[in-house]
C-alpha cells in the first residue's frame, strides 16, 4: 500500500458516454488537479462525481468550472485544508511513500476505508444501491452541489471559491472553521441558494456575516456552539436583516444564551429552527430585554424552540412572537406551567407542539 501523489484515470473513461454516476472512494491519494479528471470532461451525461474518503490534502477547486453540468461534486471526508501546498506533493512526481514510514494512524485509516462498507452497518454484504443524494436532498434539489464536509478547512477566503459562481449548494459542515465572518468570504458564490455551515466554530461578531450571499435561501449554522459557550464574546444575531431572500434558518444546538442585538430581523424568513439553545437565560424571570427577540421576523410561519430548558414562559413572550406565526414547537422544554390564556395573542397559530414536557394542567372549557 502506498500514499499516491495523485489519481491517474485511464483515457478510456472518455468513451463511457452514458455514465451518470462515478464513485472513486478509498483510493487514497494526496492531490487533485484538473489534469487528473481530463478523461471526464466530455462525458455530458455525468451527474455525480464522488471522490470522498480519499485522504486528499490538496484540491484545486477552480477546476470544477469545467464541470458545471455536474449535479453533485462530493469531496467529503478528505483532508483538504487552506494551507495545502502542491509543491510538497510534487504533482508530476512518481514518488511514492511506503506505508512503513507512515505510522499507526495511517494504518488505522486504511483499515477504516477497507472495511467501512459493511463494518459500520447492520446490513448484510448484499450491497444496496447507493443513494444518488450525498447528504441532503433539500440541498441537492437546488442544483449544482459541492460537498466539502468533514475536511480540515479552518479558514476560508474569496479566492477559495474562484470560478465556482455556478454553485447552488455548498456543504462545509464538520470542518474547523472558526474565523469571524465579515461578509466577504463567499463573494464569488453569486448563485448560492443553500449553505450548510453546521458543525464548525462560527464567530458572529459582525452583523454583516453572510451578507454577500444575495440569493441565499437556506442557511444551516447548527452546532456552532464553541464561541457561544465562551464568556465575554460579542454575538450579533441580527445578521438575518441583510439576507433578503433567506427562507429557512437553522441555529440548533448552539447553546445561545446572549446576544448584543435584542432581536432578530427579517422580512423573508419563513422557518426558524432554534432548538437546543438557552432561551431560559434570555427570558429569565424579571429580564424583559429579549422578550421581543423574534418579533421582527415579520413573515415567520414556523418557529421551533424545543429543548431550551424553559420551565415556564414569561407573559411577554406571547406578545413578542412573530405576527404571522402558524407553527410553534416547545417540545422537550421541561415546561411545568403554561399560560393558556395568552395563546389568544397568537392569532394565526395552527399547530402547537408541547410534547414531552412536565405540564399537569390543561385549559378548562
Amino acid at each position: 500500500q502506498v500514499y499516491r501523489a495523485f489519481i491517474n484515470l485511464s483515457c478510456t473513461f472518455s468513451s463511457l458516454k452514458n455514465l451518470k454516476i462515478l464513485r472513486l472512494k478509498g483510493y487514497v491519494f494526496k492531490e487533485l488537479k484538473s489534469l487528473n479528471l481530463s478523461p471526464l470532461r466530455d462525458l455530458l451525461n455525468l451527474e455525480v462525481l464522488d471522490l470522498g474518503t480519499n485522504f486528499i490534502k490538496i484540491a484545486d477547486l477552480s477546476m470544477f468550472k469545467q464541470f458545471e453540468r455536474l449535479k453533485v461534486i462530493d469531496l467529503s471526508v478528505n483532508k483538504i485544508s487552506p494551507s495545502g501546498d502542491s509543491s510538497e506533493a510534487g504533482f508530476c512526481s512518481n514518488t511514492r511513500t511506503p506505508v512503513e514510514s507512515r505510522g499507526p494512524q495511517f494504518f488505522e485509516a486504511l483499515h477504516y476505508f477497507r472495511y467501512d462498507e459493511y463494518a459500520r452497518s447492520c446490513r448484510s454484504k448484499d450491497k444496496e444501491m447507493p443513494s444518488l443524494l450525498p447528504f441532503n436532498e433539500e440541498c441537492y434539489e437546488y442544483g449544482q452541489t459541492l460537498d466539502l464536509s468533514k475536511n480540515n478547512i479552518f479558514f476560508i477566503k474569496p479566492s477559495d471559491f474562484q470560478n465556482l459562481s455556478f454553485l447552488k449548494c455548498l456543504n462545509l459542515s464538520g470542518n474547523s472553521i472558526g474565523q469571524t465572518l465579515n461578509g466577504s468570504e463567499f463573494q464569488p458564490l453569486v448563485e448560492l441558494r443553500y449553505l450548510d455551515f453546521s458543525n464548525n466554530r462560527l464567530d458572529l461578531l459582525y452583523s454583516t456575516a453572510f451578507e454577500e450571499l444575495h440569493n441565499l435561501e437556506i442557511l444551516d449554522i447548527s452546532s456552532n456552539s464553541h464561541y457561544f459557550q465562551s464568556e465575554g464574546i460579542t454575538h450579533m444575531l441580527n445578521f438575518t436583516k441583510n439576507l433578503k431572500f433567506l427562507k429557512k434558518l437553522m441555529m440548533n444546538h448552539n447553546d445561545i444564551s446572549t446576544s448584543v442585538s435584542r432581536n432578530m430581523e427579517s422580512k423573508s424568513l419563513r422557518t426558524l429552527e432554534f432548538r437546543g439553545n438557552h432561551l431560559d437565560i434570555l427570558w429569565r424571570d424579571g429580564d424583559n430585554r429579549y422578550l421581543q427577540f423574534f418579533r421582527e421576523l415579520q413573515n415567520l410561519e414556523e418557529l421551533d424552540i424545543s429543548e431550551n430548558s424553559l420551565s415556564f414562559l414569561p407573559p411577554g413572550v406571547f406578545n413578542g412572537m412573530p405576527p404571522q406565526l402558524k407553527n410553534l414547537s416547545l417540545a422537550k422544554s421541561a415546561l411545568k406551567s403554561f399560560n393558556w390564556g395568552k395563546l389568544q395573542e397568537l392569532k394565526n397559530l395552527e399547530t402547537l407542539d408541547l410534547s414531552h414536557n412536565q405540564l399537569t394542567t390543561v385549559p378548562e372549557r
